[in-house]
């Protein structure tokens, strides 16, 4: 009867395993934050455009105080979410099929659901 042993995982497996679990968790804080930066909470306040206007970049293509042109912050929020969404379909690929394919099902039912949850808090 032949045994059959786990061999220990060596330092390089532990540093590997450990760097992809890394890797997923800072994909999905990415889409989390994208998602985050690219909602209004309410009509007046979007998270995004504090973040911008703090950092003194503008939010939206107008000089003006109508907020009114372009929104910048939704291309860097939807920048966010792809770049998640890569990072995680790159990490969890091999690791966990069921996660990764369940991937734009997160995101899509971030974007529906969320702005009505969000709408009962504020």
């Amino acid at each position: 009867m032949k045994r059959l042993f786990i061999k220990p995982m060596d330092e390089q497996g532990k540093n590997t395993a450990l760097r992809s679990i890394s890797y997923a968790v800072l994909s999905f804080a990415f889409i989390l934050f994208g998602y985050m930066i690219s909602v209004s909470i309410t009509p007046e306040i979007c998270l995004g455009d504090r973040i911008l206007e703090s950092l003194g970049l503008r939010a939206w293509q107008s000089h003006t105080e109508a907020n009114s042109g372009l929104h910048y912050t939704i291309f860097y929020g939807l920048s966010m979410i792809v770049l998640g969404w890569v990072m995680a379909r790159i990490t969890l690929k091999h690791r966990q099929p069921k996660l990764y394919k369940s991937i734009p099902v997160i995101i899509l039912s971030l974007l529906f659901m969320g702005p009505l949850v969000l709408s009962r808090f504020f």
